[in-house]
């Protein structure tokens, strides 16, 4: 938390409040998930609270243990690890 804090407090407070009006007001994309099927990689963190993994549905999800809503910052090594694993498997 405190890192996502430090790091929105380092942007323009306009361009950082139209950026979180964009992804608040931007249009549902799940059909795109589905589309993807097993191409597209989900991760999320079993305590998020804005998507709850028992709320998302994909091909291909993994829900990363003792993690919110922001898999890439609070579990980097863990992200990362996932996407060498999946562009060995695409490429």
């Amino acid at each position: 938390v405190e890192r996502a804090r430090r790091i929105a407090l380092e942007q323009d407070p306009e361009g950082l409040a139209r950026a979180v009006r964009a992804i608040r007001d931007r249009p549902d994309s799940r059909d795109v998930l589905h589309r993807l099927g097993d191409r597209a990689l989900v991760v999320l963190g079993e305590d998020d609270e804005l998507a709850p993994p028992d709320e998302v549905e994909a091909a291909y999800k993994v829900v990363l243990p003792a993690c919110g809503h922001l898999p890439g910052l609070e579990r980097p090594d863990d992200v990362n690890e996932l996407l060498e694993g999946v562009l060995a498997r695409w490429t």
